[in-house]
């Protein structure tokens, strides 16, 4: 399920950045039936636009969040160093 999420994260990373949007990930902690549960959202913080990435178990939003952040981490460095070089 994971990598799903992380597929679908760089699709909608690589989007939102060609559209010249600000990528980011939001977290809302909810109750659903007798279930705590976090959607996971994708926001275009430019055009406060958002789509929901996920849905997961309270239990697993730690260990998850952590591997989208970390994956979100590397797509912005990874696209930084183009900009970067012509600063150079």
């Amino acid at each position: 399920m994971i990598e799903t999420m992380l597929d679908d994260l760089r699709k909608s990373f690589r989007e939102t950045q060609r559209k010249g949007g600000f990528y980011g990930l939001s977290a809302q902690p909810e109750r659903y039936r007798s279930k705590q549960i976090v959607r996971i959202y994708w926001r275009d913080y430019l055009s406060d636009s958002h789509t929901q990435l996920a849905v997961i178990g309270e239990s697993e939003a730690v260990e998850t969040l952590g591997q989208l952040y970390a994956e979100l981490q590397a797509l912005r460095e990874e696209t930084a160093k183009p900009a970067l070089a012509l600063v150079a």
